[in-house]
């Protein structure tokens, strides 16, 4: 079954708190999530939880805390899904910092089932050697993620 649910790239740089987040910004930000969702389970990864309830904004809606705490676990559920640490994990504060952060996590993910195909060719083992060095365990290179 083709995901039912439509991808829109995220806005990941606002860059003060005067660019207010709107319900459009809801929309995209709660559609991708079920997006991400729906790809995991498509893709035949096992993910925890239930796809986000709510996708449909309207302008006289209010973000409560409760549905932001939401989001983020259902977000926390993907990226646990697809095997992602990303750098920040944003909290329930509504700031445009945490909401960067939000759609980049998304971005991440989306990237990372993107290349999902080609994760059997990914895999390497600490103590291979990338150029002259070898990798270890606390390496950047393995800080977490999938990686090419």
């Amino acid at each position: 079954m083709a995901n039912p649910y439509t991808w829109t790239e995220p806005v990941t740089e606002r860059s003060s708190g005067a660019e207010l987040m709107t319900y459009e910004d809801m929309n995209r930000i709660t559609v991708n999530l079920a997006w991400l969702f729906q790809e995991c389970k498509e893709q035949g990864i096992t993910i925890s939880g239930t796809v986000y309830p709510k996708r449909s904004w309207t302008q006289n809606d209010i973000v409560t805390v409760s549905n932001w705490t939401q989001l983020l676990d259902r977000l926390a559920n993907v990226y646990n899904a697809v095997a992602h640490t990303p750098a920040t994990i944003p909290d329930n504060a509504m700031t445009y910092t945490n909401i960067n952060q939000v759609e980049t996590i998304e971005l991440e993910c989306y990237e990372i089932l993107a290349a999902y195909a080609r994760i059997p060719n990914m895999n390497h083992y600490i103590g291979d050697r990338l150029g002259n060095r070898y990798l270890y365990a606390g390496d950047p290179f393995n800080a977490g993620g999938r990686y090419d």
